[in-house]
């Protein structure tokens, strides 16, 4: 979790560095082991996270659409989509 973009930051990440001074802070990355996935360790971090620290709200991009389903679980929503390859959307979580 970051308070502040990476220098390897995306083009669409960089268009909302606007959410850093509205205090969300950044999830920079959350991989779990294909062979884990089955055993809800990704949703147990985002919950533990939340939990911590209660009133902090979160934003995160994803490049594969197929992830959308799995943050929209855990409470976030999708606020912007890239109109270009390759797509990315940026989601957050209030």
């Amino acid at each position: 979790v970051l308070k502040k973009l990476p220098p390897e930051a995306s083009q669409l990440d960089s268009n909302y560095k606007y959410l850093f001074e509205k205090g969300y802070q950044y999830i920079g990355f959350l991989f779990v082991k294909p062979e884990m996935r089955k055993h809800h360790l990704g949703s147990e971090w985002l919950t533990l996270l939340k939990k911590a620290t209660s009133k902090q709200r979160f934003w995160l991009t994803i490049e594969e659409e197929s992830l959308k389903y799995f943050y929209e679980k855990n409470g976030f929503t999708v606020v912007d989509e890239s109109e270009s390859e390759p797509k990315e959307w940026v989601m957050v979580y209030k």
